[in-house]
């Protein structure tokens, strides 16, 4: 199910909504005004995850040093 960016052509207000399918896209209504007048805005695709740059190998530390605020630091210096 893709999430679409949408932009309320009456408040000019920009949200997310997840439609199951693209004929659904004309029910879309705005959430801060329920106006039925939205546009299906130009929306960037999410950047990929590198996920041996999200935690390290093995879950150890990450160097020496103070702390680097990451919850799964193991600096103790």
């Amino acid at each position: 199910m893709p999430m679409y960016d949408f932009e309320c052509e009456e408040c000019g207000v920009n949200f997310e909504q997840l439609v199951r399918r693209e004929s659904d896209i004309p029910m879309v209504t705005c959430p801060a005004c329920s106006s039925a007048r939205v546009a299906k805005a130009i929306s960037l695709p999410a950047a990929p995850v590198n996920s041996a740059m999200a935690m390290p190998m093995g879950g150890g530390g990450c160097g020496v040093g103070p702390r680097c605020g990451k919850p799964w630091c193991q600096r103790t210096g």
